[in-house]
């Protein structure tokens, strides 16, 4: 019997291949920056997270699943492209996710203990960045090789993975 994390990597798997982003569409998450997420989550155990370019829901999985498992959190996702939303939302229905149309920046409830930033176009991941920096959470940004980020953790993936906090 495969573990639950078993199962999710599984799963993203048919849907990425081997530890790879999805080269036709450009976008997603590879599958160690998923066991990656998972990880935060599950030893950092935040009550919420904010993540900004759901696509079709792969890292939201990864997020939601290690909510479940620490019985503890919830995720709000943000998607621009309603197409894509939907598909996440079905992949989604019985994990601690909510899907919202938008990025981060329409966040308007209380600050978030952990925020990902994985969205397009770059004007708006550095707005989202410049906010959650100031906010002082904790942050990880995919596709990190595009920005000017201060110090943090660089994580040399296929593209770039950075953690870090703001000033707050």
């Amino acid at each position: 019997m495969l573990s639950p994390l078993q199962e999710l990597r599984q799963r993203a798997k048919r849907l990425e291949g081997d530890y790879h982003s999805w080269p036709a569409q450009g976008w997603g998450i590879e599958l160690e920056i998923g066991d990656f997420l998972w990880g935060l989550v599950r030893g950092f155990r935040p009550g919420l997270v904010l993540e900004s370019g759901t696509g079709i829901g792969i890292s939201a999985r990864f997020l939601g699943q290690a909510c479940q498992e620490n019985r503890h959190g919830r995720v709000i996702t943000f998607e621009p492209d309603q197409e894509m939303a939907s598909r996440a939302e079905r992949r989604l229905r019985r994990l601690p996710v909510k899907v919202q149309a938008g990025n981060t920046l329409n966040w308007t409830g209380p600050d978030p203990d952990f925020v990902f930033l994985d969205s397009f176009p770059g004007e708006v991941r550095r707005a989202e960045m410049n906010r959650w920096l100031a906010a002082g959470v904790l942050l990880a940004v995919h596709d990190a090789h595009r920005y000017e980020l201060p110090p943090g953790l660089e994580f040399p993936t296929l593209r770039g993975m950075w953690l870090g906090r703001g000033a707050g």
